[in-house]
Order: C-alpha cells, then sequence, then structure tokens
C-alpha cells in the first residue's frame, strides 16, 4: 500500500516475463517531502468570507503517517482541527484517525435581514469536539467508518428579535457521546460544483447527552433546565450526475433523515439540534428553521451546462418535505411539532461558475421560499467547506 500524499512521483516499468506469461510491474518511486502547506478560503460580497490555513506532516514507515493542523478565520466561521492518522498495509488495508476540533459559528454578522426576520437571529454555535475513526475500503472509492465522538456545544441566542444591549442571550449547552457507523462513497470529480461522477453515504448514529439551559433576560420562565436525551439516527446522501444531453449533465440529489430525536427545551434549542438540509453551499452559511427538522426527505434535480472549457452554467431545483415542522408556541417559545406532511419547502439556484486552478468563481441568485428575504444574490471566490460539524 503507496500513500499517494507521500509519492512525488512514480514512474512504471512493464516487463513482459515468457516464463509466466504475465507482465512484470517496476516502480521507480521518488518520495515526496514530510512537510506540506495549503492554504485557501473564500472571499464573498456577503459576510462569508474566510481564510484557510493547514499544515502537513507525513513520514512513511512500516506504516504510513499522517499529522495535521488546520484553521479557519472568518466573520461567520472559525474553526480549527489537530489530528493524527495511521494507514496499516494488511492484506485488508485500514486506518485509524483521532482529532480535536473547535467550531465556531457567529450567524447574527451573517444576517442581512435581521429587521424583518420574525425567527432568532442573533445566534452563535460553538463546539469542542473530540473524534476517533477506523475504516477499510469496500470498493475503489468507498469505505465503511466507524468512529465515536465526545463533544461539549455550547450555543448563545435570543429567542425573539427584540432585545437590547443590557439583555443577556438565552444559553443551551448540550455534551454528548455519540458513536457511528457509515458506508461513504465518492466519485465526483470536484469538492464543490462538481460536474461528473456520483456519492453515496450512509450513516447510523446514536447520540446521548445532557442538555443544560440558562435562561437569559428576556426569557419569561427564569427556571434552570437540566434534561437527558438520547436518540437514534438514519441519514442517506445520493448525489449523481448520471446522464448527458450534448453539453447538458444531468444530476439528481436525495437525502433523508430518520430520527427519534426528541426535542429541546425551547424552540430555537429543538431546531438548532435538528439536522438541515443544505444542498447548495450558500444555505450552510445561513440559519433557516424551514428547511431544519428531525424527520425529513429532500430531493432535486441539477443541470450543468458546459459554456466553454472550465466556465458552466448550473440550474437547480430542490423539494424539501419534512415529516413534523418544528413549530414555536408564541407565550414561552417553547417547541412542539405540527402535523404530519403539512408543510414544505423550496430551493432553487442558478450560478455561473468559473472552475479556475485556484478555486471556483461563482456568481448565483438563491432562492429560499420560506426565508424572510427570499432571493440572495452572492458573489463567491473559493470553496464554502468547513471542519466536520460534532453533530454525526
Amino acid at each position: 500500500l503507496i500513500d499517494q500524499g507521500m509519492v512525488k512521483k512514480i514512474f512504471p516499468v512493464a516487463e513482459y516475463d515468457p516464463h509466466t506469461g504475465y507482465y512484470n510491474l517496476n516502480l521507480d518511486v521518488q518520495k515526496a517531502d514530510n512537510f506540506g502547506v495549503q492554504f485557501g478560503g473564500n472571499f464573498s460580497l456577503g459576510a462569508s468570507s474566510m481564510a484557510f490555513l493547514e499544515l502537513n506532516y507525513k513520514y512513511l514507515w512500516t506504516k504510513a503517517l499522517h499529522f495535521m493542523a488546520n484553521g479557519y478565520f472568518g466573520r461567520f466561521y472559525t474553526g480549527a482541527k489537530l489530528g493524527a492518522r495511521i494507514d496499516f498495509n494488511s492484506r485488508v488495508p485500514w486506518f485509524l484517525e483521532a482529532s480535536y476540533a473547535y467550531n465556531h459559528f457567529n450567524y447574527f454578522k451573517n444576517v442581512i435581514f435581521f429587521f424583518d426576520d420574525k425567527n432568532p437571529s442573533y445566534i452563535i454555535e460553538r463546539e469542542y469536539y473530540g473524534d476517533l475513526r477506523g475504516g477499510f475500503p469496500v470498493t475503489n472509492k468507498g469505505a465503511i467508518i466507524l468512529g465515536a465522538t465526545y463533544a461539549f456545544t455550547a450555543s448563545k441566542y435570543y429567542a425573539s428579535n427584540t432585545f437590547s444591549r443590557t439583555n443577556t442571550a438565552d444559553q443551551t449547552s448540550f455534551n454528548f457521546f455519540a458513536p457511528s457507523v457509515a458506508f461513504e462513497l465518492n466519485g465526483l470529480n470536484r469538492k464543490q460544483f462538481a460536474s461528473a461522477g456520483a456519492k453515496l453515504k450512509v450513516s447510523f448514529s446514536y447520540v446521548n447527552g445532557v442538555e443544560d439551559l440558562i435562561p437569559g433576560s428576556t426569557n419569561e420562565s427564569k427556571k434552570l433546565v437540566t434534561e437527558y436525551h438520547d436518540w437514534f439516527r438514519l441519514k442517506l446522501i445520493y448525489d449523481n450526475y448520471f446522464q448527458s444531453l450534448g453539453p447538458i449533465k444531468i444530476g439528481f440529489y436525495a437525502e433523508g433523515s430518520i430520527s427519534n430525536q426528541p426535542l429541546f427545551a425551547n424552540y430555537t434549542s429543538s431546531v438548532l439540534y435538528a439536522p438541515a438540509f443544505q444542498p447548495i453551499p450558500e444555505s450552510q452559511t445561513m440559519f433557516l428553521p424551514a428547511y431544519r427538522a428531525l424527520n425529513y426527505a429532500g430531493f432535486g434535480l441539477k443541470m450543468v451546462l458546459r459554456i466553454y472549457k472550465k466556465i458552466e452554467y448550473r440550474l437547480e431545483g430542490y423539494v424539501y418535505q419534512p415529516y413534523q415542522q418544528i413549530k414555536s408556541n408564541d407565550l414561552d417559545h417553547t417547541a412542539y411539532l405540527g402535523p404530519p406532511f403539512s408543510y414544505r419547502s423550496y430551493i432553487a439556484s442558478t450560478s455561473l461558475v468559473y472552475n479556475s486552478p485556484l478555486g471556483p468563481v461563482s456568481f448565483s441568485v438563491n432562492y429560499f421560499d420560506k426565508a424572510p428575504e427570499p432571493f440572495m444574490l452572492n458573489f463567491n471566490f473559493g470553496y464554502i467547506i468547513f471542519n466536520r460539524r460534532a453533530m454525526p
């Protein structure tokens, strides 16, 4: 087993062996540098601009060792991660990876419709988690991965947008342990704005932890809440570009989540810890309660038109159907579930993308039918990618 990240060049030479009738493949391998640096990020006309830096050290021993540290720096998202991985060259190759990460999301700095939004806009999320994962390949592009996460998460928010500088925010923390198993297959041709290949991920996780709520000054109830929660979650993501019609590529996307997850102490915390449907990059930078639910299904079609070399036009449309919408009681801002299949949301996106050597350059117009401002224009140069979230 050769870790390609540790190899600079490979010069294969095939020689025919007349005694066996087979070819012998001789490899002249040149070892790559042990140290590596990656940098990048995203420049946006919105508030999702950020810088990225990652340091790598790889050592090719009897096993392949990889140590890394990265950091993201921006208004909306700040994060850091330390990790180590070892690859075992056995009959069935496998790996073991340990990491510790910090994520910080500030939705308040990324909102543009604060005064007209009835949903809470002042939301800050923090995550600290340790992760242990191991896995082995089952196809050339797929693997089965087993993991365990222990996390401390904390959020600050106001139940509504009517608050002043003297008010204090509600604070919810959720410390949890979550083992998980997943099958991942990824043959997409790009990290973002893919136009060929397929991706399939099926994951099953068990989450158990303790929720603590400290109410703020605008909360009618001053009662501290401590409650134990546990649930199972099965999640599926399927993304496939399967049909070509001349210069047009047609893709299909589907996502679903099935869970017995309970509601949290209030509406905002219940929505924050619910899985989100985020099929386009910009949706990952916004807090949109209309696209979060405990159980849901979402699907859509994508069309990619190649205009000239690496310049593409994309048109995408999605339907999001939660089983039950998470709703808020107006009196005390607690959460309850609406009737089954009584609520539905839509997403549409059109964008012009240039896949430059430094990263994608995109101008997009997105439509979220349940957002306070449904139409959103944005320009991005780079990737909207974050470190993995704590919740599996």
